[in-house]
Protein backbone atom coordinates (compact mmCIF):
# COMPACT_ATOMS: atom_id res chain seq x y z
CA UNK A 1 0.00 0.00 0.00
CA UNK A 2 1.14 3.48 -0.82
CA UNK A 3 1.80 5.71 2.19
CA UNK A 4 -0.91 8.33 2.03
CA UNK A 5 -3.65 9.72 4.25
CA UNK A 6 -6.59 7.32 4.62
CA UNK A 7 -10.21 8.38 4.43
CA UNK A 8 -12.27 8.37 7.60
CA UNK A 9 -15.89 7.59 6.88
CA UNK A 10 -17.39 5.55 9.74
CA UNK A 11 -20.45 4.55 7.69
CA UNK A 12 -18.37 3.19 4.79
CA UNK A 13 -15.86 1.54 7.14
CA UNK A 14 -18.65 -0.15 9.08
CA UNK A 15 -20.07 -1.48 5.81
CA UNK A 16 -16.65 -2.91 4.94
CA UNK A 17 -16.31 -4.45 8.42
CA UNK A 18 -19.74 -6.09 8.22
CA UNK A 19 -18.87 -7.56 4.84
CA UNK A 20 -15.52 -8.74 6.22
CA UNK A 21 -17.28 -10.59 9.04
CA UNK A 22 -19.27 -12.59 6.47
CA UNK A 23 -16.22 -13.07 4.27
CA UNK A 24 -14.12 -14.57 7.07
CA UNK A 25 -16.88 -17.03 7.99
CA UNK A 26 -16.02 -18.81 4.76
CA UNK A 27 -12.44 -17.76 4.01
CA UNK A 28 -9.09 -17.98 5.72
CA UNK A 29 -7.84 -14.91 7.52
CA UNK A 30 -4.26 -16.15 7.21
CA UNK A 31 -4.20 -16.87 3.48
CA UNK A 32 -6.64 -14.32 2.01
CA UNK A 33 -4.87 -11.43 0.31
CA UNK A 34 -6.28 -7.97 -0.41
CA UNK A 35 -7.31 -8.96 -3.96
CA UNK A 36 -9.35 -11.92 -2.68
CA UNK A 37 -10.86 -9.89 0.14
CA UNK A 38 -11.87 -7.07 -2.23
CA UNK A 39 -13.49 -9.54 -4.61
CA UNK A 40 -15.15 -11.45 -1.75
CA UNK A 41 -16.79 -8.36 -0.26
CA UNK A 42 -17.67 -6.77 -3.62
CA UNK A 43 -15.42 -3.76 -3.21
CA UNK A 44 -12.53 -2.70 -5.35
CA UNK A 45 -9.03 -3.07 -3.99
CA UNK A 46 -8.63 0.69 -4.50
CA UNK A 47 -11.64 1.29 -2.25
CA UNK A 48 -10.14 -0.86 0.49
CA UNK A 49 -6.86 1.03 0.27
CA UNK A 50 -8.72 4.34 0.54
CA UNK A 51 -9.59 3.36 4.10
CA UNK A 52 -6.93 0.85 5.14
CA UNK A 53 -3.22 0.74 4.51
CA UNK A 54 -3.07 -3.03 5.09
CA UNK A 55 -5.00 -6.18 5.85
CA UNK A 56 -3.79 -5.90 9.45
CA UNK A 57 -5.43 -2.46 9.80
CA UNK A 58 -8.70 -3.89 8.47
CA UNK A 59 -8.57 -6.82 10.86
CA UNK A 60 -7.75 -4.47 13.70
CA UNK A 61 -10.91 -2.47 12.93
CA UNK A 62 -12.95 -5.66 12.60
CA UNK A 63 -11.85 -6.91 16.04
CA UNK A 64 -12.30 -3.46 17.59
CA UNK A 65 -15.85 -3.41 16.22
CA UNK A 66 -16.63 -6.91 17.55
CA UNK A 67 -15.14 -6.14 20.97
CA UNK A 68 -17.18 -2.92 21.16
CA UNK A 69 -20.38 -4.79 20.29
CA UNK A 70 -19.71 -7.59 22.77
CA UNK A 71 -18.76 -5.04 25.45
CA UNK A 72 -22.33 -3.74 25.39
CA UNK A 73 -23.16 -6.66 27.67
CA UNK A 74 -21.79 -4.48 30.50
CA UNK A 75 -24.59 -1.95 29.96
CA UNK A 76 -27.17 -4.71 30.28
CA UNK A 77 -25.50 -6.31 33.30
CA UNK A 78 -25.55 -2.97 35.15
CA UNK A 79 -29.00 -1.78 34.01
CA UNK A 80 -31.12 -1.37 37.14
CA UNK A 81 -34.28 -1.10 35.01
CA UNK A 82 -33.96 -4.77 34.00
CA UNK A 83 -34.87 -7.40 36.62
CA UNK A 84 -31.67 -8.66 38.21
CA UNK A 85 -31.63 -12.25 36.95
CA UNK A 86 -32.83 -11.16 33.49
CA UNK A 87 -29.66 -9.06 33.16
CA UNK A 88 -27.52 -12.21 33.16
CA UNK A 89 -29.77 -13.89 30.61
CA UNK A 90 -29.82 -10.85 28.31
CA UNK A 91 -26.04 -10.37 28.63
CA UNK A 92 -25.39 -13.94 27.54
CA UNK A 93 -27.90 -13.59 24.69
CA UNK A 94 -26.05 -10.52 23.40
CA UNK A 95 -22.73 -12.33 23.75
CA UNK A 96 -24.00 -15.33 21.80
CA UNK A 97 -25.40 -13.10 19.08
CA UNK A 98 -22.05 -11.42 18.48
CA UNK A 99 -19.87 -14.52 18.67
CA UNK A 100 -22.09 -16.59 16.38
CA UNK A 101 -20.17 -15.49 13.28
CA UNK A 102 -16.68 -16.05 14.70
CA UNK A 103 -15.28 -19.35 13.49
CA UNK A 104 -12.62 -21.48 15.13
CA UNK A 105 -10.46 -21.03 12.04
CA UNK A 106 -10.73 -17.25 12.28
CA UNK A 107 -9.69 -17.32 15.95
CA UNK A 108 -6.83 -19.67 15.16
CA UNK A 109 -5.56 -17.44 12.34
CA UNK A 110 -5.98 -14.31 14.44
CA UNK A 111 -3.97 -15.79 17.31
CA UNK A 112 -1.21 -16.93 14.95
CA UNK A 113 -1.02 -14.17 12.34
CA UNK A 114 -2.07 -11.13 14.39
CA UNK A 115 -1.22 -11.90 18.04
CA UNK A 116 -1.19 -8.21 18.96
CA UNK A 117 -4.78 -7.83 17.76
CA UNK A 118 -5.75 -11.09 19.49
CA UNK A 119 -4.84 -9.41 22.79
CA UNK A 120 -8.01 -7.29 22.48
CA UNK A 121 -9.96 -10.49 23.06
CA UNK A 122 -7.91 -11.29 26.16
CA UNK A 123 -8.55 -7.76 27.48
CA UNK A 124 -12.27 -8.17 26.86
CA UNK A 125 -12.28 -11.44 28.82
CA UNK A 126 -10.50 -9.84 31.77
CA UNK A 127 -12.93 -6.91 31.80
CA UNK A 128 -15.91 -9.27 31.60
CA UNK A 129 -14.65 -11.26 34.57
CA UNK A 130 -14.30 -8.12 36.71
CA UNK A 131 -17.84 -7.04 35.81
CA UNK A 132 -19.20 -10.50 36.58
CA UNK A 133 -17.49 -10.50 39.99
CA UNK A 134 -19.30 -7.27 40.89
CA UNK A 135 -22.57 -8.67 39.51
CA UNK A 136 -22.27 -11.88 41.55
CA UNK A 137 -21.47 -9.91 44.70
CA UNK A 138 -24.48 -7.66 44.15
CA UNK A 139 -26.71 -10.69 43.55
CA UNK A 140 -25.55 -12.35 46.75
CA UNK A 141 -25.97 -9.17 48.79
CA UNK A 142 -29.49 -8.67 47.40
CA UNK A 143 -30.47 -12.31 48.00
CA UNK A 144 -30.80 -13.33 44.35
CA UNK A 145 -27.92 -15.81 44.55
CA UNK A 146 -26.70 -18.23 47.17
CA UNK A 147 -23.87 -16.89 49.30
CA UNK A 148 -20.76 -18.17 47.54
CA UNK A 149 -17.30 -16.85 46.84
CA UNK A 150 -17.94 -14.36 44.01
CA UNK A 151 -14.27 -14.27 43.10
CA UNK A 152 -14.20 -18.06 42.66
CA UNK A 153 -17.28 -17.87 40.44
CA UNK A 154 -15.68 -15.23 38.24
CA UNK A 155 -12.35 -17.11 38.16
CA UNK A 156 -14.32 -20.09 36.88
CA UNK A 157 -15.74 -17.78 34.19
CA UNK A 158 -12.21 -16.60 33.37
CA UNK A 159 -10.97 -20.14 32.87
CA UNK A 160 -13.95 -21.05 30.70
CA UNK A 161 -13.84 -17.87 28.60
CA UNK A 162 -10.15 -18.44 27.92
CA UNK A 163 -10.89 -21.98 26.86
CA UNK A 164 -13.71 -20.81 24.59
CA UNK A 165 -11.34 -18.43 22.84
CA UNK A 166 -8.75 -21.18 22.37
CA UNK A 167 -9.20 -22.78 18.94
CA UNK A 168 -7.39 -25.96 20.01
CA UNK A 169 -9.77 -26.52 22.93
CA UNK A 170 -12.81 -25.99 20.69
CA UNK A 171 -11.49 -28.40 18.06
CA UNK A 172 -10.58 -31.09 20.59
CA UNK A 173 -14.08 -30.91 22.08
CA UNK A 174 -15.91 -30.55 18.76
CA UNK A 175 -17.50 -27.25 19.80
CA UNK A 176 -18.28 -23.99 18.11
CA UNK A 177 -17.72 -20.87 20.16
CA UNK A 178 -21.46 -20.27 20.25
CA UNK A 179 -22.22 -23.84 21.40
CA UNK A 180 -19.58 -23.62 24.13
CA UNK A 181 -21.15 -20.44 25.51
CA UNK A 182 -24.68 -21.86 25.28
CA UNK A 183 -23.67 -24.98 27.18
CA UNK A 184 -21.78 -22.99 29.77
CA UNK A 185 -24.72 -20.65 30.32
CA UNK A 186 -27.05 -23.62 30.79
CA UNK A 187 -24.69 -25.27 33.25
CA UNK A 188 -24.16 -21.99 35.13
CA UNK A 189 -27.91 -21.27 35.41
CA UNK A 190 -29.36 -24.73 35.83
CA UNK A 191 -26.52 -26.50 37.57
CA UNK A 192 -25.90 -30.22 37.69
CA UNK A 193 -28.71 -31.38 39.97
CA UNK A 194 -32.32 -31.72 38.89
Amino acid sequence: AVKKPRLKNPKKQREIIERLINFFKENSLATSNMDEIAEGINKSKATLYKYYSSKEKMVNDLISYKVAEISKFALILNDGNIPFTKRYEKSFALLQEHIADITIEFLEDLKTVFPTIYKYIEQLINTAVELLTAYYEEGMNEGFFNKLNARMLSLNDLIMFRQFSDPQFLKENNLTIQQAFQDYYKIRCEGLMR
